[in-house]
């Protein structure tokens, strides 16, 4: 990455406010300040120092992993690390700030389609976060330029519901969102077929009444499912879905306030289901997990 893509990706990633408050460890936050005022290799050995003598067990490991992240001296070094805090530690607080970095990093190198897999990622995983409506404003700036325009949308409504008590935020998505209108005004091709030709007089002979159909057996009611995500909003259940059926996965959503649960699949038996659940997991990452359909 040149020098003025560098310069452009420091001014994206400055714009990310990080979900916990700041670093917690006093030699993270020296090491940050040097790298600010310019010491950026001496900030490196201190946070290099501190991840050698820190075990990976160790609840302080992502907060130095992330640490490093943000004081790299090269992209590839920051994607590395921020990956390694969103993939390795998921459930810590920094996972999801480590994925919208990696999307604003994939941004400013013009790889949108990696950009939106991390914002896939980030609403299985995060959708409950802070940084939502943040991720939304990027989330319509991607899908619009990849011509996605319903999923566009989707984020942009989505992130406007979370933002309410950020007036600037909010103002920034609903403003954003006025091209889903131009979007949904635009009108759709009629493919409907000619019938002003003539109907040959044998199509108006009305045609002897078809025998009904025996009626076919319902399939009996599933008795278990996997969960793979529980998230706050109906859009963010809708896409999870959405993208279970386009991989010809059945899925439900069933409404649990405070939550949305997707729930895929349809087992007779629980041992049916565990044996389809490492499967799912792979695929949807995150811990889905068997639930009885009755739940």
């Amino acid at each position: 990455m040149t020098r003025s893509g560098l310069l452009a990706l420091a001014a994206l990633l400055s714009g990310v406010p990080h979900a916990a408050s700041a670093q917690t460890d006093a030699r993270l936050v020296t090491a940050v300040r040097l790298a600010q005022e310019g010491l950026g290799d001496s900030a490196r050995a201190t946070v290099s120092r501190m991840l050698e003598r820190t075990e990976p067990t160790d609840s302080l490991y992502p907060q130095v992993l992330y640490t490093r992240a943000l004081i790299a001296a090269e992209p590839a070094a920051m994607r590395t690390d921020l990956q390694r805090v969103a993939v390795e530690y998921a459930s810590s607080n920094w996972a999801d700030d480590a994925l919208l970095r990696l999307v604003l990093l994939e941004y400013a190198g013009s790889q949108l389609e990696a950009a939106a897999r991390h914002l896939e990622r980030f609403e299985l995983d995060h959708s409950s976060s802070p940084l939502y409506p943040r991720a939304a404003v990027w989330a319509g700036r991607i899908f619009f330029q990849l011509q996605r325009s319903g999923e566009a949308c989707r984020w942009l409504r989505a992130g406007s519901e979370r933002a309410a008590e950020d007036r600037e935020l909010r103002a920034e998505l609903v403003s954003a969102s006025r091209r889903c209108s131009d979007v949904a005004a635009s009108p759709a091709r009629d493919t409907a077929p000619d019938t002003s030709s003539a109907t040959p007089a044998a199509a108006l002979t009305p045609a002897a009444p078809a025998s009904p159909p025996p009626a076919a057996a319902s399939p009996p009611a599933p008795a278990f499912r996997i969960q793979i995500a529980a998230v706050a909003t109906a859009a963010a259940a809708d896409s999870i879905a959405a993208r279970a059926r386009a991989a010809g996965i059945d899925a439900v959503v069933t409404r649990e306030p405070p939550h949305y649960k997707i729930r895929v699949g349809a087992y007779q038996t629980r041992a049916e289901a565990a044996s389809a659940l490492a499967g799912m997991r792979a695929r949807f990452r995150g811990a889905p997990f068997v639930v009885a359909s009755s739940e």
